[in-house]
């Protein structure tokens, strides 16, 4: 179930940023989470590729068709993971190995 624009309100204050698209939400909560001085910082892959209601894992309330979706192999190609990548080393996350 999507938000409407006011359920959304409370997640854009918290962030501190004016209301914006909902595709935006994801990636400025990783960014957060990954800026943030905790040791680890965990997000659901679907999250992590932004995607949408077609993603979810599991809607409350409801007994069928929950934990179907899978990764496939496109969604871990290096093009897809970049943005990660980028994130986990601007924020300081990415270990030298």
């Amino acid at each position: 179930m999507a938000l409407g624009l006011a359920g959304r309100a409370p997640v854009w204050r918290a962030l501190g940023r004016p209301a914006g698209e909902s595709r935006e939400v994801a990636p400025a909560l990783l960014a957060m989470a990954w800026s943030s001085r905790a040791a680890l910082a965990i997000a659901p892959f679907q999250d992590v590729l932004n995607l949408g209601d077609e993603a979810r894992m599991n809607v409350p309330g409801r007994a069928d068709g929950n934990w179907r979706w899978r990764c496939t192999r496109d969604t871990l190609e290096p093009r897809v993971l970049e943005p990660l990548r980028a994130l986990t080393a601007g924020a300081g996350r990415l270990a030298a190995y």
